[in-house]
């Protein structure tokens, strides 16, 4: 799953690549989409469908000025079946919520570690676009939908955290893959406040997300690591092999720093 042809003004490659759009891209499915477009002409919709039993939930957060979706849920460290909308409600709005929201957010959130790998920090709102692209691909399936947030639920910041996706921009088998961060052979570090945070794994392993290879890796901030990030002060990611050997160095840009720093909220 991935993006062809481009969003117009955005073919940067791993910006193509990467998770939040990952999912837009129909396997096998009968499901076009109208912000997959070749230059600004819109595709048709093809197999959308409608939930067969619509709930009278009425909870519809994107009409409330295409704010991001975590700024009107209960709690933005799990999800909750309310948070999503129905089918019909969601897909007019579903351009302007990637082409305003979803896009820019991503990229500002977007770090090109090496050539081959690129890494975005998922947050509440890029996970429930996922998962409600899947609720409209899978047209309203309710089962698919709580499954699908039982497994991205344990990807979600929890508070004084941060989470980064890692994933392949080009198929890479070298020592810097992303199987070498699940099994712990290069850390990825991030420094804050002078101190340097290790990257933990979520899992031992690479995550098959409906056909993509993706790692997930977790940094927990103390109360003076959290304040420098909040502050502005310069953050780096750098990638090391287990003994200490630096890799790659990545200076965060203040776009990126100012993004996330509402993740440790």
């Amino acid at each position: 799953l991935g993006v062809r042809p481009p969003f117009p003004g955005h073919t940067s490659v791993a910006m193509l690549r990467s998770p939040a759009l990952h999912i837009l891209r129909s396997s096998g499915a009968q499901l076009a989409t109208r912000t997959a477009v070749s230059q600004s002409r819109a595709l048709p919709i093809r197999g959308m469908a409608f939930m067969k039993n619509p709930t009278k939930e009425t909870h519809n957060p994107l009409l409330k000025g295409m704010q991001p979706p975590s700024a009107f849920v209960q709690n933005k460290r799990r999800f909750q079946r309310r948070d999503f909308i129905l089918v019909e409600a969601y897909e007019p709005q579903r351009e302007r919520l990637i082409n305003e929201v979803i896009m820019p957010m991503q990229e500002r959130r977007l770090v090109n570690i090496t050539p081959q790998m690129g890494m975005v920090f998922t947050n509440h709102d890029l996970l429930w676009f996922k998962l409600q692209e899947i609720f409209l691909l899978e047209k309203g399936n309710e089962q698919m939908l709580m499954e699908e947030m039982e497994d991205n639920g344990r990807f979600l910041p929890r508070g004084r955290e941060l989470v980064g996706c890692c994933y392949e921009t080009v198929p890479s088998q070298d020592s810097h893959s992303l199987q070498s961060i699940a099994n712990g052979q290069n850390v990825l570090f991030l420094t804050a406040g002078g101190t340097k945070l290790k990257g933990e794994p979520t899992a031992g392993e690479v995550h098959d997300d409906h056909g993509m290879a993706q790692v997930f890796v977790r940094w927990h901030f103390d109360r003076e690591n959290a304040e420098a990030l909040r502050s502005g002060a310069p953050i780096e990611l750098r990638l090391e092999d287990v003994d200490g050997n630096l890799a790659a160095e990545v200076l965060l840009g203040p776009d990126t720093v100012s993004e996330i720093a509402a993740d440790l909220d």
